[in-house]
């Protein structure tokens, strides 16, 4: 969840376009790197023994019905509610911010 907040504020504060796509890939780094150092750093042996360790799931399959289908429109749809309620109440990056650069950017948009 911080990293979720940290993320959106460290690209909220991006100054242009161009900085925006490199600050995102960027995070899409820190994010994988934990996969990264876990495929380069942990010796083979180790990871033999990380797939040996099997924990079983909850449920042998997944059952076609609509709980399953819709978790994914679920999931947009909290995703959408995340970034309205940043934008909107959360963001701290721009104090005071009404909206007033609306017509600057427009050309851009």
């Amino acid at each position: 969840v911080y990293l979720l907040w940290l993320g959106c504020r460290w690209l909220c504060a991006t100054p242009s376009f161009s900085d925006l796509l490199l600050n995102s890939v960027a995070l899409e780094f820190i994010v994988l790197l934990k996969d990264a150092l876990f495929t380069g750093v942990v010796p083979d042996r180790n990871k033999r023994a990380t797939q040996n360790t099997l924990i079983q799931p909850w449920q042998k399959t997944e059952p076609a019905n609509y709980r399953v289908f819709l978790s994914a429109f679920l999931l947009l749809a909290v995703s959408f509610g995340w970034v309205l309620y940043y934008v909107y109440r959360f963001q701290a990056v721009l104090p005071d911010y009404k909206w007033d650069v609306a017509k600057v950017c427009k050309s851009y948009v």
